[in-house]
């Protein structure tokens, strides 16, 4: 009988897993546009505001209060799986620093939901079954070691290189995020990241350092100019339309961008497509805003169906963050958009 840990076998499954949420995506996708139904397609959950880093540009752990207790994260557990979101996003501050990890992924992937992970790598080799179960692991690293290093502290550049080395050797998908800011955005640091990614088979999501509350100062001390960010889309429009398959962005998200900071006005799905849980279950539509987050939405005091109708739509003076660029071109029914969500 096949080994189910083989490579190939591993590789398998998930390619039929993948086919299998791609068909629930784009069911999900029709019902949502006709009206039928107003659940998201996409949960980011932060488990825990702890981390070992120390990004000047993070806010996770000033706008979250205290982590969610064990009992507490049972219930948040289970009314996500009841809502049965398409793909969740697990975060933090690092997800790996909580306790309760294994056993979140652990019910996520049995309930038969796509679970991905924002990750920084640091222990991510004592989680090897867990790790096994998410789609798909997306590490932060802002460049070259030095660069990245002086952005995100010592050693996050090493930690982020073994943990990629553990989750190939694992057959995991991953990808990587690079926040541009006045000490990175530079085409030599992103041509770096797409040769990186390239010649590891993955991909880079570029996305300009945004104002966010509770680091406002850090803001101003890291923001890129406007010449920066539009020289670096330029390039990365360019390798986009050479058919460089490292670069993630959309060329609806890259457009979007080019402008930064007077980004155009965009009618966005964060509160309807997709929604936040923070560490201590507290529900909001983004927490990637310049204002203070509303408060009064737990998680904990009803199911997720029913706090929907809640949510305060966010105020923000514009958005660049893939991710959420990829869902409102979702929401617009861009087929470019939807070929990049199926890579990941």
């Amino acid at each position: 009988m096949p080994d189910r840990d083989h490579p190939w076998l591993r590789g398998l499954a998930r390619k039929q897993r993948k086919a299998r949420r791609d068909i629930r995506a784009l069911s999900h996708l029709a019902a949502f546009k006709l009206g039928l139904t107003r659940k998201p397609l996409a949960v980011r959950w932060n488990i825990t505001s702890r981390c070992p880093n120390n990004c000047h540009y993070c806010n996770s752990h000033r706008i979250s209060g205290p982590d969610a207790t064990a009992a507490q994260v049972d219930l948040i557990l289970e009314r996500i799986v009841r809502m049965r979101p398409i793909r969740i996003s697990i975060s933090g501050g690092e997800p790996l620093a909580s306790p309760h990890f294994d056993r979140i992924v652990d019910r996520l992937h049995g309930a038969g939901i796509s679970v991905i992970m924002n990750s920084s790598g640091r222990g991510i080799r004592d989680h090897a079954d867990a790790v096994r179960k998410l789609e798909l692991v997306q590490f932060s690293l802002d460049g070259p070691e030095d660069v990245c290093d002086r952005q995100r502290g010592p050693g996050t550049f090493a930690a982020v290189m073994d943990a990629v080395a553990f989750v190939r050797a694992l057959g995991v998908g991953f990808s990587f995020a690079m926040t541009l800011t006045r000490h990175n955005a530079e085409i030599a640091h992103v041509r770096y990241m797409l040769d990186l990614a390239g010649g590891l088979g993955a991909m880079v999501a570029f996305q300009p350092v945004k104002r966010v509350f509770g680091r406002e100062d850090d803001f101003d001390a890291s923001a890129p100019s406007a010449a920066q960010v539009r020289a670096v889309v330029d390039f990365l429009v360019a390798e986009k339309r050479r058919g460089n398959p490292a670069v993630r962005n959309t060329a609806f998200g890259l457009r979007h961008i080019r402008d930064w900071p007077d980004l155009p006005a965009m009618r966005c799905t964060a509160g309807r497509m997709f929604v936040i849980v923070q560490a201590d279950g507290n529900l909001v539509a983004c927490d990637r805003v310049d204002h203070p987050l509303q408060r009064d939405v737990n998680l904990a005091d009803g199911e997720l169906a029913d706090l929907l109708h809640r949510l305060e739509p966010p105020r923000c003076e514009g958005c660049g963050f893939c991710g959420a660029m990829e869902l409102n071109g979702l929401d617009r029914l861009r087929l470019s958009t939807l070929w990049a969500l199926r890579r990941l």
